[in-house]
């Protein structure tokens, strides 16, 4: 019976595996600024890249530049959640569980 069980945990553990890696592969760009600031995060939430355009630095004003750049990273989170979510979901899908 145990042996059974773990027959059945392989493919679980490889649909897992994969998933994981999908994860971290993800890259997902949130912008703020009609683009003027852009923040790419990765599927661990870590910021990859950030661009801020010219535009943005001519304007010498410090508040707004703070307050874009944290529109485009919370924009990038929320695009991961979503990204992350979708995987979970068509992995448990794939799985025949349901969701």
């Amino acid at each position: 019976m145990f042996s059974d069980l773990l027959k059945e945990m392989g493919p679980l553990k490889e649909k897992i595996e994969k998933m994981k890696n999908d994860t971290v592969q993800l890259r997902v760009t949130g912008s703020s600024g009609a683009g003027m600031v852009n923040v790419t995060l990765n599927g661990n939430y870590f910021i990859e890249d950030l661009a801020i355009s010219d535009e943005v630095m001519k304007m010498n004003d410090k508040n707004m530049l703070e307050v874009l750049i944290t529109s485009a990273f919370n924009d990038a989170v929320q695009k991961v959640t979503n990204e992350i979510t979708k995987l979970g979901a068509q992995a448990i899908g794939q799985m025949g569980l349901p969701f």
